[in-house]
């Protein structure tokens, strides 16, 4: 097969599980996360070509990113946008400093990467990107309006780039899991 992916949000949770499922279909993976040593620890565990902590809100970190992983894996083929993040508030107390911090993670940073690396799906004349999306995107999510339109903006995203790049046969599809018990859902599922 010989494929390659970077995958974000991938030291924990559903990021971590893509990234094992791929890398024991024999794909070369990278990852990325903001905690630097649970990276390092699951990047062994799981034979990750490399990794690198940052924070993707931060534009100069995704050039960096980019650049790395094709360093490390020579190209990248597959580009899994699952980092992300979760307000629950309502619409009243959200700011503008969260605001901007959710629709940079759930939404600019997924269109950044995939600006990064269509040249070179184009190029080939192959590519996969997947994009996580949330059922909140899909049916809204009372005290979550925040979270759900940056998700919704990211199923419009998904649909636009599948029509815009099948011709170059880079696929582009979205999943939208509902609720998962990972580090980030814990505390609600507690309540």
């Amino acid at each position: 097969m010989n494929k390659t992916a970077l995958i974000t949000g991938s030291s924990a949770g559903i990021g971590l599980d893509i990234a094992k499922k791929l890398s024991e279909s024999g794909i070369k993976i990278f990852l990325t996360g903001r905690d630097n040593e649970k990276l390092a620890k699951q990047a062994k565990k799981i034979n990750a070509a490399g990794y690198l902590a940052g924070d993707l809100c931060r534009e100069e970190f995704i050039q960096e990113l980019v650049k790395t992983a094709r360093k490390k894996l020579t190209r990248i083929d597959i580009l899994v946008n699952n980092a992300g993040a979760y307000i629950w508030a309502p619409i009243e107390k959200t700011s503008p400093e969260m605001i901007g911090g959710i629709i940079k993670l759930n939404l600019q940073a997924p269109y950044e990467l995939i600006r990064l690396v269509t040249p070179e799906m184009k190029n080939s004349k192959w590519g996969r990107i997947i994009n996580i999306g949330s059922l909140s995107g899909m049916v809204g999510e009372a005290n979550a309006s925040l979270y759900s339109a940056s998700k919704a903006g990211l199923i419009g995203l998904t649909k636009s780039l599948a029509l815009e790049l099948a011709e170059f046969n880079i696929t582009v599809n979205l999943i939208n899991p509902g609720w998962v018990k990972t580090g980030m859902t814990e505390p609600l599922f507690e309540d």
